[in-house]
């Protein structure tokens, strides 16, 4: 729509750090139906700007139009259904807007437009962020709790963040909303969903694929068939500096945790 238009679309993005708890596909048609609105609105040539910024606790994004502005009597009304203000560039029900407000609402969020005729428009709305916990280092994935909590030991003794999960399919649920960790140790032969299934979603999926995983098994032979989609094999029993020189090949430096004083 943009390139069809001649209008150039420009981003501003805050750190990946910065996150909301919300339905994805309901805050996409959201930000969908401004930037339509903002590329209609904006002359051939023209720039339309999409940012995301923190401001106190919160996600802020904006949509910002190169157009001609809305008048100051139409501004407060623009949320309204089927408002459409005499300066409207485009054809529409009066809708995008009102549905846009109620779902950001829905979300705890606020809505609101700033404009100046001649200037442009800019429509933005906040969403409460959330404080992310330290993002782990290493996911451990292995139906032997014995092998998951020595993993565990050995590696938060060197000051890595360690998280856990008992077969494929706990790590694949834990993975959909935790930030992606560095390395993943994963065994194969696993109930509910074993390791190769696993890799295979892994692998298939867009933000997730270029994750480093290791394979933890005691059967190398298990491993060849997709030794091609890891990143190396640590065999069982292992040395513990087998799995710290792993971690730090793949993982940032850390400081080493002080013992507790008995």
């Amino acid at each position: 729509m943009a390139e069809g238009g001649g209008v150039h679309l420009a981003g501003a993005f805050a750190p990946a750090e910065l996150t909301v708890e919300c339905d994805r596909d309901r805050i996409i048609q959201v930000l969908s139906n401004l930037l339509s609105n903002a590329i209609y609105a904006s002359p051939r040539g023209g720039t339309v700007t999409v940012s995301v910024a923190e401001s106190e606790g919160q996600a802020v994004f904006s949509v910002v139009d190169a157009g001609p502005g809305i008048p100051p009597d139409e501004l407060p009304n623009i949320f309204d259904r089927y408002r459409r203000g005499r300066s409207a560039l485009y054809k529409g029900a009066g809708l995008g807007l009102a549905i846009a407000k109620k779902l950001v609402e829905l979300h705890g969020g606020r809505i609101w437009a700033e404009s100046t005729l001649g200037r442009g428009s800019a429509f933005r709305f906040r969403l409460p962020a959330v404080r992310q916990e330290a993002s782990s280092d290493v996911l451990v994935v292995d139906d032997d709790a014995d092998i998951r909590y020595a993993l565990k030991t050995v590696l938060e003794l060197e000051g890595y963040h360690v998280a856990l999960a008992a077969n494929g399919r706990e790590a694949w649920e834990w993975l959909q909303s935790a930030p992606l960790p560095a390395l993943i140790l994963l065994d194969l032969m696993m109930p509910v969903m074993n390791g190769t299934e696993f890799l295979g979603l892994v692998r298939t999926d867009a933000r997730l694929r270029s994750v480093p995983v290791v394979l933890v098994t005691a059967f190398g032979s298990l491993a060849q068939s997709v030794a091609a989609k890891s990143q190396g094999l640590l065999g069982k029993p292992f040395e513990v500096e087998q799995v710290l020189g792993l971690a730090s090949r793949y993982c940032s430096p850390r400081p080493p945790s002080t013992p507790k004083p008995n």
